[in-house]
Order: C-alpha cells, then structure tokens, then sequence
C-alpha cells in the first residue's frame, strides 16, 4: 500500500529520520565511552562529520554509515533495525528530555 503524504508531512518524516539516526549514533558512541575524535579515527572521517550526523544537519552517505557501523562492529542493518525501533518509540512517546523537543 502506498502512502499519500503532503511535501511537508514528508520533510517530517526525512527529518525525524535524521534527528533517529543521529541519536542513535550518538548513544552508541557515548555507551562505548568514545569522545567525536575518537570516533572519527575509528570511522576515517572527519570530527566535523560525526558532528553532523549527531546534530541531523544533513543526511548521511551510504559509505559514512558503512564506516560507522564498522568502527561499531555492528551491520548497516543492525544500525538500520535500530533506527527504525526507536522512530517508532518517538512516535508512540515522544522523544526523550536530552532531545529537546521538535
């Protein structure tokens, strides 16, 4: 079945997505005790880009996500199973208080 979102119902969705994604990386980064340096030496990406992708400022390539998932020992699907368990806990009970609200 295909949904029928308005362009900004969607510009929802894509940015809910990001903002997931960033926080899911950056749980998993601070579980593992590692500062956005130590990431990023990990990942072979810039601190500037660990940054972006924990603050959704834009989206993130498929060869950084590849990067980060190796640097967490994890699978882009593991990451991905993840994004999608929480998007579903945001919608169902809000985001948690360090997120601040959208």
């Amino acid at each position: 079945m295909r949904m029928k979102l308005s362009r900004a119902e969607m510009d929802a969705e894509e940015q809910l997505h990001l903002e997931v994604l960033g926080w899911c990386v950056k749980q998993r980064r601070l579980a593992r005790h590692l500062t956005q340096d130590e990431l990023a030496d990990l990942a072979h990406i810039s601190r500037g880009e660990v940054q972006h992708v924990e603050h959704a400022r834009h989206g993130m390539r498929e060869g950084t996500k590849k990067r980060l998932c190796v640097a967490f020992g994890i699978s882009i699907i593991e990451l991905d199973t993840e994004v999608d368990r929480v998007t579903q806990e945001w919608k169902q009970n809000g985001r948690p208080k360090e997120c601040g609200e959208a």
